[in-house]
């Protein structure tokens, strides 16, 4: 279905996987493409609940394919910059929970992928950074913006400035990072996909958008906006089901 993307599905969660790894899953115009077309998919597929992003071989993604880079005039860069922010704006944009399994090098747009998913899941071998500055260039797809909102600006600087890739428990300590594993982490991605993927896909969908939309609306707006969601979720099926469940169990359990 994809010339540079394998996908497998696990019960209700599914995973993209970059397959370019002789480059080391270098982003291409074609890549960025069928990127934006598998995560929109599953978005909109009502059997999946869960998506997770990896990569083939030792790379997650190393970042933009210079290659392409080099045959690019002005216009046809402002044209790449432009179809590579797509990526992130449909990762965000999606409803349901996107997990980074960062299986290796996190550079570049790799790391900015990264940076856009929800959770960021990444082996203990990963290395990740934004190394835009040892080309002369700074990160093009919110790199500057997104690490500074996750880190803050004093270590954002650095790590921006220096163009350093650094271990993933780095970027665990500093928060960022979810959690590191010895083991593969597309398992750990899964299952934490699958527990997520568990519960109503509405009430899922609202806490993603008020988790994105903390520390970029005034709290009276965001206060505001999850009043909204909790009410439009107090009237679904779902929420009613499961709190008369819960209160015919705990008068039950009163009884008892």
């Amino acid at each position: 279905m994809y010339e540079t993307l394998l996908t497998e599905r696990h019960d209700r969660v599914t995973v993209i996987r970059f397959n370019r790894p002789d480059q080391l899953n270098a982003m291409s115009s074609l890549m960025i493409r069928e990127i934006v077309a598998a995560v929109e998919a599953a978005d909109t597929d009502p059997s999946i609940g869960a998506i997770v992003l990896t990569g083939s071989g030792k790379a997650f993604m190393a970042g933009a394919d210079i290659k392409e880079y080099a045959t690019l005039d002005e216009t046809g860069f402002r044209r790449f910059q432009r179809l590579g922010r797509t990526i992130y704006e449909c990762i965000e944009r999606a409803g349901k929970p996107v997990i980074a399994a960062v299986n290796g090098y996190a550079l570049g747009g790799g790391f900015e992928i990264a940076l856009s998913c929800d959770v960021i899941i990444a082996a203990e071998r990963a290395r990740l950074g934004l190394p835009e500055i040892k080309l002369g260039l700074i990160p093009g797809g919110g790199g500057t913006q997104r690490l500074t909102q996750r880190i803050g600006r004093n270590k954002a600087f650095e790590l921006l400035a220096t163009g350093d890739h650094h271990p993933a428990r780095l970027y665990a300590d500093l928060g960022l990072v979810n959690a590191v594993t010895e083991g593969d982490p597309v398992e750990a991605a899964v299952a934490l996909g699958a527990a997520m993927a568990a519960h109503p896909p509405a009430a899922l969908g609202a806490i993603k958008a008020l988790v994105q939309m903390a520390g970029n609306a005034s709290l009276d707006i965001a206060l505001d906006a999850e009043a909204a969601h909790l009410q439009t979720l107090f009237e679904t099926s779902d929420a009613r089901d499961q709190i008369a469940a819960f209160a015919a169990k705990s008068a039950a359990k009163d009884k008892g």
